[in-house]
């Protein structure tokens, strides 16, 4: 089961995974909608716990919780420590120090910056999932440590800190025993397109109906950027002034676009109509490029986008050049190598996301070690 709380929407969505033939089956999926009015905490917990009603006994399920920027922080990044006793073999007492020393500094480095991000108070901030996805001892990769000879251990660490009062709520309502996996919406797909990008440095732009939230990466280090009000609405709006039209009918203007239903000369008015705006979207694009250096752009959108956005005339309006990928299904089975199965009724493009996030969280990592990790967030709570 995967739990979204989005800035616009909450939905709950049922998989059933076949790892042997690398397959997701995604069986049900039920949402509601969240007005930035009523975008609260208990407001949040009311409405998630009638969507969960719908699915049963909810400790039959592995949980993956997939949070808001404005509610989780996920970052990935390498600790490195020095050992004093790099002569020895490292052991599992020696291990699980290293990785409690390694959290510690990392929860205390980041817990002040990500509570100004989330808009709380440092002793509000509280790890809700730890993951160790890789380790190198001496500079050179290993899947088990233990046993070996190091001077120096680095461990690559994804860290994922949310609101107390939150996750207070939610532990309420969904099993903590079953919650295997909680991250911030948009690092999991960071963290994928790290494995696959020609560039470590790049930017992952989401795009959702209302604002577009930036995820980057430089170096190893990978996580949110900034946000942007912008979204499907603007391009609505933009409908609704040029040609003094209500909303109802802005809507309808635009599908008939995305799906082709009207002339070429009519599309291409259309398209002049919304110039304006697919301008301001290039600046807000180029302005996080610009802040990481970065000339790879990812692109995962939460609507239909206009089919202009991924020809070379919307390209062309950057002032330079731009590596632009479109983050969709495609994408997942050639470069993930997992098949997508979809029930009758859903959305193909709203998978995507999704799928993302389950592969990041079923990854094959060392368990024992994440062990000992999981065991510190209870003693740093």
């Amino acid at each position: 089961m995967i739990v979204e709380i989005l800035s616009h929407e909450l939905k709950v969505t049922l998989v059933k995974a076949d790892f042997p033939k690398r397959t997701f089956s995604f069986l049900k999926s039920l949402s509601r909608p969240i007005n930035e009015t009523d975008y609260n905490y208990q407001n949040i917990a009311d409405n998630l716990s009638k969507l969960v009603a719908k699915f049963g006994k909810l400790r039959k399920y592995k949980i993956i919780l997939s949070l808001d920027p404005k509610l989780a922080t996920t970052i990935y990044s390498g600790v490195s420590l020095v050992r004093d006793n790099g002569k020895d073999p490292i052991d599992e007492g020696d291990l699980d120090n290293l990785i409690s020393k390694a959290i510690w500094g990392f929860f205390d480095r980041h817990r002040s910056r990500v509570a100004a991000k989330m808009g709380t108070q440092d002793l509000d901030v509280i790890l809700s999932d730890v993951q160790v996805s890789g380790i190198k001892l001496d500079g050179h990769r290993v899947v088990n440590p233990i046993g070996f000879q190091a001077k120096s251990i680095e461990l690559q660490l994804s860290l994922t800190f949310t609101v107390r009062d939150l996750i207070n709520r939610l532990k309420n309502i969904l099993p903590k025993e079953n919650i295997i996996f909680v991250s911030e919406d948009g690092s999991a797909w960071s963290h994928l397109l790290s494995t696959i990008s020609e560039s470590d440095k790049f930017v992952l732009a989401n795009i959702f109906p209302g604002e577009i939230t930036f995820f980057s990466a430089n170096g190893n280090a990978l996580g949110y950027l900034d946000r942007l009000e912008w979204g499907k609405i603007n391009l609505t709006n933009a409908l609704m002034s040029q040609l003094d039209v209500d909303q109802s009918t802005a809507e309808r203007i635009w599908h008939c676009y995305l799906v082709n239903n009207a002339s070429s000369g009519f599309i291409k008015k259309l398209e002049g109509l919304i110039s304006d705006e697919l301008q301001f979207l290039v600046r807000g694009l180029e302005q996080a490029l610009d802040r990481v250096g970065a000339k790879y752009l990812y692109i995962n959108s939460f609507f239909t986008l206009p089919p202009i956005i991924f020809t070379n005339y919307f390209k062309n309006k950057f002032s330079r050049s731009v590596r632009l990928t479109h983050i969709h299904n495609e994408l997942v089975s050639q470069k993930f190598n997992h098949e997508l199965k979809l029930k009758e009724g859903f959305a193909y493009n709203a998978v995507t996301t999704l799928t993302g996030i389950l592969i990041d969280a079923l990854d094959a990592r060392s368990e024992n070690v994440n062990k000992m990790a999981r065991r510190r967030i209870r003693w740093l709570i």
